[in-house]
């Protein structure tokens, strides 16, 4: 079963970002990372496509696990 979360974590990691490297880029506070990555939050759509920008990557991607090129 896909995981957004997951995808986050390997999006993240592919970047050499730690959580709060990550966190800082992109606004966020460090515990929404780490709450969307372990799966006990779904990130709104706003932060979706925040998300998909900052990782050069589609909405579709980050929802479904397909098609990685925004």
């Amino acid at each position: 079963m896909y995981n957004i979360g997951d995808r986050l974590k390997e999006l993240r990691e592919e970047k050499g970002l730690t959580v709060e490297e990550y966190a800082d880029q992109i606004n966020f506070v460090k515990s929404i990372i780490w709450s969307y990555e372990l799966g006990k939050k779904k990130p709104s759509l706003n932060h979706i496509e925040r998300i998909a920008e900052f990782f050069n990557v589609s909405a579709e991607y980050l929802l479904t696990g397909d098609q990685k090129v925004s």
